[in-house]
């Protein structure tokens, strides 16, 4: 895949963990666009927009308003998604967290090259038995334009005064939905419209996924249990414990 191709789009809470990465990323892969909160920490802040200086395709976007815990961040993580992916013009994107880093993304690369109509992403908490379409939301690649319309389709039936999904077949609260489900669904919705499979054939037709422990070097948080997982030098990710 040529570097023009794709984009790494960084997104969440400036972090020193993926501003580290940044040169990693350009060398290898080109684009970055970093998408995050207007009122992050100053230094970070300052530091990124050294960088930005520095490397011409290295590109950012600073969100306000940041929306209530509900009951989390995963709304945080939905909008600074968003905000990255209408930025981005190139016809594959990698989705990372700002929390997170990986420094060799090529056996992601490799198997979604295998049918780029899919969306790729890794086995943290990775659960096609569930029957709701819960991917996960930690590493992902994908058609832009399938993730973009996506999320498109998803802001447009959200209700921005109580969140709640305004299409027939989305009838809960999106705090009773794992953000992991909201991304299946979101690209199901770019790919195939309102009209999407069944769980079951979304992950036979639609995903796949790789160990991560096939990357050579990672930083990846679980931070519900405050848990950093690394490679090579820490604890490395076998499975949610």
């Amino acid at each position: 895949m040529s570097i023009n191709n794709i984009t790494i789009l960084i997104q969440g809470p400036l972090n020193k963990t993926s501003l580290d990465n940044i040169e990693n990323y350009y060398l290898k892969y080109g684009k970055i666009i970093v998408s995050h909160w207007s009122d992050d920490n100053k230094e970070l802040c300052k530091r990124l927009s050294t960088l930005e200086k520095k490397y011409t395709h290295l590109s950012s976007v600073s969100l306000k308003d940041q929306p209530p815990m509900h009951p989390d961040y995963r709304l945080h993580q939905l909008y600074t998604t968003f905000a990255g992916l209408k930025k981005c013009n190139t016809p594959y994107v990698v989705k990372v967290r700002s929390d997170e880093m990986w420094v060799n993304l090529q056996p992601l690369i490799k198997e979604f090259l295998k049918d780029d109509t899919k969306m790729v992403t890794s086995n943290i908490f990775y659960k096609p038995t569930y029957d709701v379409y819960h991917i996960s939301d930690h590493l992902m690649i994908a058609q832009t334009n399938f993730f973009k319309e996506g999320m498109r389709k998803f802001f447009s039936k959200l209700n921005a005064k109580d969140f709640y999904f305004r299409h027939k077949d989305i009838t809960i609260d999106v705090a009773a939905v794992a953000c992991e489900t909201i991304f299946g669904r979101m690209f199901l919705y770019g790919k195939h419209g309102f009209n999407i499979p069944q769980s079951e054939n979304a992950f036979k037709e639609d995903f796949a996924c790789i160990d991560v422990n096939e990357i050579d070097e990672y930083v990846l948080k679980w931070n519900n249990n405050n848990k950093t997982f690394e490679k090579p030098n820490g604890v490395l990710y076998n499975g949610e414990e």
